[in-house]
């Protein structure tokens, strides 16, 4: 009878620990973010920061797509660092996403974002 008890509590225990809270996933987007000096005339290599993270750095022609979360009221802040002869914005830009399930809303395609370093 004490073996079968014991079982018993194992199998409990085990049961217990089993039933933690499944984390929420939170939903994300792709932005594709394109840096240029002038119209058209894309940037590679320069470094791109999410809320002041390095996230990654822009291909040859000038792109770099990231996952971003987009949760209820999300704000993002974007900057990007600019070769040393050309001139970043003053001010990052800022992204606010919200995650919305009616699939009119999305295309597939990414969100694309343009950012410049003036020469």
């Amino acid at each position: 009878m004490s073996l079968t008890r014991d079982v018993f509590r194992v199998l409990f225990l085990a049961a217990l620990v089993s039933c933690e809270a499944v984390p929420e996933v939170m939903p994300a987007t792709t932005v594709q973010v394109l840096v240029e000096s002038d119209p058209g005339v894309r940037l590679g290599e320069v470094p791109i920061y999410l809320d002041g993270a390095a996230v990654g750095r822009t291909d040859s022609s000038g792109s770099l797509r990231v996952q971003v979360p987009a949760g209820a009221d999300s704000s993002l802040r974007l900057e990007h660092e600019c070769p040393s002869s050309h001139q970043a914005p003053s001010v990052p830009k800022l992204l606010r996403l919200r995650f919305s399930e009616d699939p009119e809303l999305s295309t597939g395609a990414p969100l694309q974002i343009s950012l410049r370093c003036k020469p």
